[in-house]
């Protein structure tokens, strides 16, 4: 049985913000007291992740350290057939640096031959990802 056989991850990220509808908390609350492990391990580990965004919210990296980020991944960039290529390379790495900026001890992990979905493509892989990240000291 994988984590997010009970609930969405959806739903466990509302319950754990305290936005969930009502009925939608007295399931999961009630699912709780029965004692299922996967179900607990999976609030601890959306609290968790809550605990790390709400901290990182105060994170200002120094301007400084943006410009050597910037400066140390910009390229030329490339005409023709390489364009292309260059284009999705370039929207890579553009978006994962506003997490890399934004986000202490950030890690970017790309899943080849996968989509924007990964949690869904690649589910087994991202969930391995995700928990040897959260569980590390």
């Amino acid at each position: 049985m994988s984590l997010s056989d009970h609930f969405s991850h959806e739903d466990w990220v509302d319950f754990v913000r305290g936005v969930a509808a009502p009925d939608e908390r007295r399931d999961i609350e009630g699912h709780l007291r029965t004692g299922c492990r996967d179900c607990a391990v999976q609030r601890e580990i959306w609290h968790g992740v809550a605990e790390i965004a709400s901290a990182d919210q105060q994170f200002d990296p120094p301007a400084s350290a943006v410009r050597r980020a910037l400066a140390f991944y910009s390229v030329q960039k490339p005409v023709g057939r390489m364009a292309r290529a260059f284009d999705a390379v370039k929207m890579l790495f553009d978006s994962a640096l506003v997490p890399m900026r934004l986000i202490p001890n950030a890690e970017l992990h790309v899943f080849p031959n996968c989509g924007h979905w990964a949690m869904i493509e690649r589910k087994a892989e991202f969930e391995n990802v995700v928990l040897a990240f959260l569980t590390r000291s």
